[in-house]
């Protein structure tokens, strides 16, 4: 078995808590957090999904053979797509309440013809993931020229507005370059690690600044696609300096072992805390977003983490 590697578990950790924060755009939350969310959208799911393709690459073990491939699929659809598919039917039934028995179906439908469409849309990585599992073995046993191949297919997809979410294409194109890239730094790790750090340093600045002009400025489409590739060696840079820090870096390898439980529970979190304040009459407004935010934010985060261990035991 392969050893996990702190800096990338601190990565992930980050990653894992800027989707929780990104997933608390609600009618009342202030403009600033509604600057923030759109400069969280512009890099952390390409960072996201970098670091799955990383680890999907890291403990490929590698298969020869059709029922070899069969079983590999198999593991990850019991691992990805039961628990999709569970929380996505309790997401349907939540929504449904009051509605008659068609609003149901076809929010269960949508959970496998078209995520981002259902009452569960959150849950869209998740199915996408399984696609990715699906076509790894495909591309890391593709050899010489055609492993180059897939790469710039995909390279050359990810700019493109696909007009559909169905199957979730559109993310598809957008995101398998960035799982593509994780995976070929997987294989070149033993590399990477000799690296001058200098490099990473020089992202960081450069994250830094853009990051500055996208929430001063607003929207520019170069800006964002070249924030969501610099990102990637940014938080490296992030991860290192955290990894000197002992309870940080706990934290955050804490965060990233139990991120699939984060992943699929924080929402249920989230809109509780929020239900649970229309209920106590604070009521939901700009003035109490900050604490609403770092209250279910801290929820979010630990509750699913406590109930994993719980399990786990």
């Amino acid at each position: 078995m392969q050893h996990r590697i702190t800096a990338i578990d601190i990565m992930q950790g980050i990653a894992m808590l800027l989707v929780v924060l990104g997933h608390h755009l609600f009618p009342f939350m202030p403009e600033w957090y509604r600057r923030m969310y759109y400069w969280i959208y512009t890099f952390h799911m390409p960072l996201f999904i970098f670091i799955s393709g990383f680890l999907v690459r890291y403990s490929y073990k590698g298969v020869h053979s059709m029922a070899e491939y069969r079983s590999y699929v198999g593991r990850r659809f019991r691992k990805f797509a039961i628990p999709y598919i569970i929380v996505g039917v309790v997401c349907a039934l939540l929504a449904s309440s009051g509605k008659d028995v068609g609003w149901f179906v076809q929010s269960c439908a949508m959970l496998l013809v078209a995520p981002r469409y259902s009452d569960a849309r959150y849950l869209w990585y998740i199915y996408m993931m399984v696609v990715f599992y699906c076509l790894a073995p495909l591309v890391f046993n593709t050899r010489g020229k055609g492993r180059w191949a897939w790469y710039a297919v995909a390279l050359l997809m990810s700019p493109l507005a696909i007009p559909t979410k169905i199957l979730s294409a559109d993310y598809f194109v957008r995101f398998f370059v960035f799982f593509l890239s994780g995976a070929v730094v997987a294989e070149n790790y033993a590399l990477i690690k000799r690296m001058d750090v200098r490099w990473s340093i020089v992202a960081l600045v450069l994250f830094v600044v853009m990051s500055v002009w996208l929430l001063v400025y607003g929207p520019n489409a170069l800006l964002e696609y070249m924030l969501q590739w610099v990102g990637i060696p940014a938080f490296l840079c992030v991860a290192w300096v955290i990894g000197k820090i002992p309870l940080m870096c706990d934290g955050l390898v804490g965060i990233s072992k139990n991120c699939f439980v984060i992943y699929l529970l924080h929402m249920f979190v989230i809109q509780g805390v929020a239900a649970l304040l229309r209920l106590s009459g604070m009521g939901l407004t700009a003035y109490t977003a900050i604490p609403y935010l770092l209250l279910s934010t801290a929820l979010a985060i630990s509750i699913p983490m406590m109930m994993n261990i719980k399990r786990k035991r």
